[in-house]
């Protein structure tokens, strides 16, 4: 037992002139230099305004894919890529001597089924027709019918025109090709009202409304112009974990052209909070931290954070007005060090 009171003995006294020795070193340890930048007053007004900015591509708000929905041969081409078009103008015609030979033809068909019916009628009602027969004119002349309509619009659809005024964005095959059904032969973009889409991040998309304010700027035509914020998709893409979101512009020069790049500004108002280094916020075990210089000596703040704003990170909660916040040479700092400000 005595043997065991004096080894405990022993231990205590190692561990007291440990902890003397650690503290002895602690006091002796050189003043770390730091940079600093003081939160001043001005950045917690409600009224700083930053922005975030995207890459996106001009898009026209509408366009028509025109087609002749039975083919044919091309016969006149009267538009070409670029064009600038009104709405009913004659854009291209494919050859009509075949649809109008199958019209006549039909026509003959139909008009022959209708003599039929009406002399069957007269006999059916008189009694001297059997059902069976009277339901075969009926059938017949239904079906003369139906050719009929197939071959008139056949016919008809020999012209594409315009729906509505734009420019000719997309014009398929030369004079002489054949155009198979449905294959489109031109298509039109409306212009006068162009959007530009973007992609957002994740972690910027509930900073985003409809109704928001953007400024967009296009280098290859030196233009600016300004929109707004009219489509947020709410589902994310897989791969890039980005949200499309898509804005009207107002181009009343009509200088922009669908699938021109772009820069997208939006604006965003009315926070409280600073602004300090991204790379001055450190994440610790408790959460995020700032380093401060507090009496000459650095001391560690758990620190709230929102959004990334003009290349540092808005702070909203834990700082106040005047506090010193260390930027550089926190690397090698500890709770109480002593700082020298460079």
């Amino acid at each position: 037992m005595n043997r065991l009171k004096y080894t405990y003995i022993l231990f205590s006294i190692a561990i007291i002139f440990s902890s003397c020795s650690n503290h002895s070193t602690s006091d002796n340890r050189k003043p770390v230099r730091v940079c600093v930048e003081v939160v001043a007053d001005s950045l917690s007004t409600s009224n700083t305004q930053y922005s975030h900015s995207y890459m996106g591509e001009i898009e026209e708000s509408s366009s028509a894919s025109l087609n002749f929905i039975f083919g044919g041969q091309i016969t006149e081409i009267l538009v070409k890529e670029g064009d600038k078009v009104s709405q009913g103008q004659v854009l291209m015609c494919v050859d009509a001597t075949e649809a109008k030979a199958s019209l006549s033809s039909a026509s003959a068909q139909l008009q022959q089924a209708k003599d039929a019916f009406n002399r069957v009628k007269q006999v059916y009602e008189q009694g001297g027709v059997s059902e069976i027969k009277w339901v075969e004119v009926q059938t017949q002349l239904a079906q003369a019918q139906s050719v009929y309509d197939i071959a008139h619009k056949n016919a008809s659809n020999r012209t594409l025109t315009a729906p509505f005024s734009g420019v000719v964005g997309e014009v398929n095959g030369s004079v002489g090709d054949h155009l198979l059904p449905g294959q489109t032969a031109v298509k039109i973009l409306n212009i006068n009202s162009l959007c530009v889409s973007f992609a957002v991040p994740e972690a910027d998309i509930n900073s985003i409304n409809t109704g928001d304010k953007i400024s967009i700027y296009c280098e290859s035509v030196q233009k600016t112009c300004d929109g707004t914020i009219t489509e947020k998709s709410m589902i994310a893409n897989r791969l890039s974990r980005t949200y499309k979101v898509k804005a009207t512009l107002n181009d009343k020069e009509q200088k922009l052209l669908s699938g021109m790049n772009c820069k997208i500004d939006i604006a965003q108002t009315n926070f409280n909070g600073f602004i300090v280094p991204a790379h001055a916020v450190q994440t610790h075990q408790n959460g995020k931290t700032l380093w401060i210089v507090r009496n000459g000596h650095a001391q560690r703040i758990n620190v709230e954070t929102g959004n990334f704003v003009n290349n540092g990170v808005l702070i909203t909660g834990g700082l106040s007005n005047g506090d010193t916040v260390i930027v550089s040479g926190y690397q090698k700092l500890y709770n109480g060090a002593a700082v020298i400000i460079e």
